[in-house]
Parts: C-alpha cells; sequence; structure tokens
C-alpha cells in the first residue's frame, strides 16, 4: 500500500562503540557505524504501464506522406510508486511512497514525411 512499503519499527540507528577496525570518524571526532545495511538494499514495486498507438499511412504524392495518429500512454491508468523513502531517520516518512509516476497521457501526432 501506499502508507507503508516498509515497517519502520524494523529498522533503527546503530548503537553502541564501534566492534573493530572499520569504523568511521565523523568531523567532530566521533566515532560512526553505517549499520549491516547494505547499499541499494531497498527495492520499490515493479512498474505496471501497458501503451497503445494506432496510426494511420497515406500518400499525398509520390513523395510526400502523411502520418496521423494516437498514442496512450499508461492506458489502464494504473499507479506506479516511484522508490519508498528509505531514510530511516525521517520516522514519519520512512517507508512511505513520495511521488508517483504520471497518470494515463494521450497525445495526438501528426506527422509529414517528404
Amino acid at each position: 500500500t501506499q502508507g507503508r512499503y516498509l515497517n519502520s519499527a524494523a529498522f533503527g540507528g546503530p548503537t553502541g562503540p564501534c566492534p573493530g577496525p572499520n569504523c568511521v570518524v565523523n568531523a567532530s571526532g566521533r566515532e560512526i557505524r553505517f549499520g549491516i545495511q547494505e547499499r541499494n538494499q531497498f527495492r520499490g514495486p515493479g512498474f505496471i504501464r501497458t501503451d497503445f498507438s494506432i496510426f494511420k499511412n497515406t500518400g499525398l504524392t509520390e513523395n510526400v506522406k502523411m502520418q496521423i495518429g494516437i498514442e496512450f500512454f499508461n492506458v489502464f491508468n494504473q499507479a506506479s510508486y516511484t522508490v519508498p523513502n528509505n531514510n530511516f531517520r525521517d520516522t514519519g516518512g520512512f517507508g512511505r511512497f513520495d511521488a508517483a509516476l504520471p497518470a494515463r497521457v494521450i497525445q495526438y501526432r501528426f506527422k509529414l514525411i517528404f
């Protein structure tokens, strides 16, 4: 659902002293750890889109053709969300979808080929 894609209660900042030699020190000299999560570990839901187009070619002269058509992007108007907010320090927004891809788009096409 759009409300919670990730469970925010399952994540938290690392606590305690750094257990090994691979610690990072910030500008104030304090040790910081990044935890055990891998980079780009979170994946969003798949994108569901169905596009459709129909067009007709018409010859105007021997060397000139006209093409008219209509294109539908996301024909069934299915919601496709972007990647959920993965900043676990944002307690109110973590695991929520911030945005969605555009809804249905219809465009007309006229092409003169010479």
